[in-house]
């Protein structure tokens, strides 16, 4: 796996914790994975044999490209998964999830800070959240304790919809 910085003066940054960032995207990939909607099952298949690429720390979060094997299940569909998010007790703000799909195949996953990029991740743990959409291009995140499964595909959009 390739590790790299990309943030806009990467001799400034902090050295990430590149352990910690790749065990919380694991989690994460898991948690987006969970469920009984039609496309989980084989998300859960190429998460299972995903092999990660590269992560890329860019200050204000990190990104994993994937490579997996041709004959891995696909989704019914490209697009967004994003109705995860981590959340932590302490106070501090929400850390946004989006698993990016192309061609039925999970590409990247970007996991990045709403506001500023925590120092500690250790507290976040994956919650999952419900889209609601406020104008015609905007939508807000209300967290919920069970999977809201019409904002599993397009929820970054506001679209909802059941992923069909």
């Amino acid at each position: 796996m390739r590790r790299t910085i990309s943030a806009p003066r990467p001799d400034l940054a902090p050295i990430p914790d590149w352990e910690s960032y790749e065990a919380l995207a694991r989690e994460v990939l898991n948690y987006l994975a969970d469920g009984d909607h039609p496309d989980c099952v084989p998300l859960r298949e190429q998460v299972r044999v995903a092999t990660i690429r590269e992560l890329n720390y860019s200050g204000a979060g990190f990104f994993l490209s994937f490579d997996l094997p041709e004959d891995t299940p696909r989704l019914s569909r490209s697009g967004e998964i994003s109705d995860v998010q981590l959340e932590t007790d302490t106070g501090a703000d929400p850390i946004g999830v989006v698993l990016f799909v192309r061609d039925g195949r999970i590409v990247e996953l970007e996991v990045f800070g709403y506001a500023n990029w925590p120092t500690d991740i250790g507290p976040y743990r994956c919650g999952y959240i419900r889209w609601q959409k406020t104008s015609e291009t905007g939508a807000t995140a209300e967290p919920t304790s069970v999977r809201d499964f019409r904002s599993f595909w397009g929820a970054a959009a506001g679209e909802g919809g059941d992923g069909a």
